[in-house]
């Protein structure tokens, strides 16, 4: 029988209903042995006209088989209602876990995963877990129960026959072992394939309109075509390793049913035996065996969900480089369950989920010889500046210089591999993450806009803000009227990734988000290089607006943004090349006159 110590974690909470349900499996299927059983008695009586143990008439195992029939349906119906509620809790506490690591982990690790990797994970992976728990785990325990039961039966009429099905009992038991090695092999090839093909469907998905664009379509159908036959290939040799396994257990089932009657036939011949041991041995072996054709069809159930909660438990207990917040580890501190995150995050009781914001912060931030490496490759070497409470300070440098990770430093998105970042006279550490990220608003160059409407998207920046700051943050930052103009207003959904709304309203949009967080630090991102000039206009105006009173750290694309700056910092290849303003670094260097080039013409 398939288990390990994740699969006994992710039922915390659950043990009792996956007691009952292998209560009811076991009742269920000793209710079948019973009928069986009373067919034994009923030919028994048949054959010599007279009463058998407790049964004086035929007609009382009638009534008896009758009453095991109606128990076996009136079981039917819970049996399937607690394994869905089963399944459907256990998926619930698994996603929950999942959800809660991949958030302490953060972009530092997303970024490294491949959406269809995660998407397996939390869907397909999950499901077979709960397949083990429905499908699996319940038969399993009530067969194991059930055959040896009635071994004991089949000893105590004829110890030989009952060590002839004991012995094939045992070869289709301890068979899934033999094959484990190879199925273990053929499983992780499909299952790593299986993540493969998905993430190309994904990435396929989501960028449609470049492959549109590009007219490239028929490329990408061909490289999924490609992944597909791949997963295909792998898929056939792993079930061709399930069939011969699946064939070698029914041997043993059938086997065990054919040799222990022939045994007991044979001992009769002998005269070692009476004639109705024969009888009795026959309906044993048959009650004793019949039930391991159903394990033999969950077999699978639990082969895969046993596979895919070892990997969902070794990514559970997987170290990580940094942690956005201080996530327990399920050998240490389980994961909180699905009822309790719940309580939880209605009671605003997580650090996660406090997104109370330090408005009273006002104090400098300081990079300190900062060094980060990215997949052991440097990307900053011995970053040094500050940031004046209430200044604006822009980075400039060329695509690839290190600008953007200097700002997901300064968001808490990773941790410097050598150096320091102080925030006030904080110093930034996994201990501390959650509580300066509530210091920080946030305006990205690609921002994310969820699937949901326009209210929810701003939201985001407040969650318990009501509909008249949400409006007046969008008011702030000229999307009020267009929001007004729309069927439903702010209730208007905005579609997968913000599809339905353009560049430039994707990111006015997600301005009104920082508006509405109101936090004392921004980090502006600036992506006027994909906007028309209207909307240009209108972001860089709401950019001079959102930075008033704060302490603020831009990336600079365009020259004006930088020569508002109250301090410029040139990057190139991870290193500061220069500070100062605007004039000064026209003056004094030939890099940022390079990189402004045509715009300080204008």
């Amino acid at each position: 029988m398939f288990f390990n110590r994740y699969l006994l974690k992710f039922i915390r909470g659950f043990y009792g209903k996956a007691g009952f349900i292998s209560l009811i499996h076991l009742i269920d299927t000793l209710l079948g042995t019973v009928i069986m059983m009373c067919s034994a008695v009923f030919t028994h009586m048949l054959l010599y006209k007279k009463s058998v143990l407790i049964f004086s008439h035929i007609n009382q195992v009638f009534i008896l088989i009758g009453i095991c029939l109606v128990l076996k349906f009136i079981l039917a119906s819970p049996k399937t209602k607690i394994s869905e509620k089963l399944g459907a809790g256990i998926k619930d506490n698994i996603r929950a876990s999942v959800m809660q690591k991949l958030f302490a982990a953060g972009p530092a690790y997303m970024n490294k995963k491949r959406t269809g990797d995660m998407t397996s994970m939390v869907t397909f992976r999950v499901d077979a877990v709960k397949n083990y728990y429905t499908a699996y785990f319940p038969i399993a325990v009530s067969t194991l129960i059930n055959i040896i039961l009635l071994l004991c039966f089949m000893f105590r009429l004829d110890w030989v026959s009952g060590v002839t099905a004991l012995i094939a009992a045992l070869g289709m038991i301890f068979c899934p072992v033999l094959f484990a090695p190879v199925m273990k092999k053929h499983g992780l090839e499909e299952w790593k394939l299986h993540d493969r093909y998905l993430s190309e469907c994904i990435d396929s998905l989501q960028g449609v309109t470049a492959l549109k664009a590009f007219n490239a379509n028929a490329l990408q159908v061909k490289k999924i075509a490609k992944e597909g036959e791949h997963f295909r290939k792998a898929t056939m040799a792993h079930l061709r390793i399930t069939v011969w396994q699946g064939s070698f257990m029914q041997m043993f089932v059938l086997l065990g049913e054919a040799l222990s009657v022939a045994v007991a036939a044979l001992r009769f011949s002998q005269g070692k035996t009476g004639a109705i041991t024969i009888l009795y041995i026959l309906y044993l072996s048959m009650a004793c065996f019949f039930p391991m054709f159903k394990l033999i069809i969950a077999w699978h159930f639990g082969f895969d969900g046993f596979a895919s909660s070892e990997t969902i438990g070794q990514f559970l207990e997987s170290p990580l480089d940094f942690s956005l917040y201080k996530a327990p580890r399920l050998d240490k501190a389980d994961f909180y369950s699905y009822k309790e995150l719940k309580e939880k995050i209605e009671n605003e009781v997580l650090p996660f989920w406090d997104d109370t914001v330090d408005v009273q912060f006002s104090k400098d931030i300081r990079f300190e010889n900062v060094d980060f490496a990215y997949d052991k490759k440097e990307i900053l070497h011995d970053i040094s500046f500050t940031v004046k409470h209430g200044t604006t300070t822009a980075l400039v440098g060329s695509s690839g210089s290190g600008k953007s990770t200097i700002a997901k430093l300064l968001a808490g998105f990773y941790l410097p591999a050598r150096g320091s970042i102080f925030i006030g006279d904080e110093k930034l550490n996994e201990e501390n993450v959650e509580i300066i990220q509530n210091r920080i608003s946030a305006v990205w160059q690609n921002p994310h806009i969820f699937f949901g409407s326009i209210e929810d998207n701003i939201r985001t920046g407040k969650k318990d803000a009501s509909i008249a700051e949400i409006e007046k943050a969008a008011e702030e930052v000229n999307l009020h009227s267009l929001i007004l103009s729309l069927p439903k207003g702010y209730k208007t959904s905005v579609g997968e990734l913000g599809t339905r709304l353009s560049g430039g309203e994707r990111q006015r949009l997600t301005i009104a988000r920082a508006r509405l967080r109101d936090a004392p630090i921004l980090i502006f991102d600036e992506a006027t290089s994909s906007l028309d000039s209207k909307n240009e206009k209108i972001i860089l105006n709401n950019f001079e607006q959102l930075r008033k009173g704060r302490t603020s750290l831009v990336i600079a694309h365009r020259l004006s943004t930088a020569r508002s700056a109250d301090q410029i910092i040139l990057i190139d290849n991870g290193r500061i090349k220069a500070k100062g303003t605007h004039e000064e670094l026209v003056r004094d260097s030939e890099l940022y006159r390079t990189i402004m080039g045509s715009q300080l013409k204008d």
